[in-house]
């Protein structure tokens, strides 16, 4: 159980989640990382319940109020608008090949499902169509390899917490690969200068 996705209005039920913590300080006011989500629920189970969802939790000081909040990071590229301030999460039913799956339970348009950012889409399920699916990869279905990034107050302490849930059961996997070495923040160039004045002592 991840308290944290069922706050944001994830029903996961008795499944399972799997999380990784650690905390961080940058000199620089970003933080980023490359990653790829992959899961066997697609491509049968999109627009279900079987809404499999991962997250990257960043707490910390916010850059523009100074106040500690959680922000996901873990958002579709270009999906920050006035409805989503925050952009759209990267989930089974937000990215995908824009089809129903065999065993939806919601005709699309349904609520927080998209069919329309299938360039961030890799589909990898095995038909006598399609050559061989990605080498070493079971997972049906994986995005592209996409970057998580935030805005941090230089020398603060963050907090990462990332976490990968089944949603509904744990008949079928999910999982995020994080790239080696990705976790970058922009290099800072500091000197040292220094002024001189004059001094006059009067007694």
């Amino acid at each position: 159980q991840d308290p944290e996705i069922s706050s944001r209005g994830y029903n996961i039920g008795s499944s399972a989640c799997a999380t990784i913590d650690f905390d961080f300080v940058c000199l620089s006011n970003s933080v980023a990382f490359t990653y790829c989500f992959g899961s066997e629920e697609y491509n049968e189970y999109v627009y279900s319940t079987y809404n499999d969802v991962f997250m990257f939790l960043l707490t910390g000081p916010d850059p523009a109020t100074g106040e500690v909040v959680t922000r996901n990071i873990a958002m579709i590229p270009g999906t920050v608008d006035s409805t989503h301030p925050e952009g759209i999460p990267v989930a089974i039913n937000t990215v995908n090949n824009g089809g129903t799956g065999s065993n939806y339970m919601y005709n699309f348009p349904c609520t927080g499902c998209y069919n329309s950012y299938t360039t961030y889409y890799n589909d990898n399920e095995y038909t006598w169509s399609m050559s061989t699916p990605i080498d070493g990869v079971q997972y049906d279905g994986l995005t592209t390899k996409l970057t998580a990034s935030g805005s941090i107050v230089p020398c603060q302490q963050y907090h990462m917490h990332i976490t990968v849930c089944n949603v509904s059961d744990n008949s079928f996997d999910s999982g995020v690969f994080l790239e080696g070495h990705s976790l970058t923040s922009p290099e800072v160039q500091i000197g040292l200068s220094r002024s001189t004045t004059d001094t006059v002592r009067h007694s």
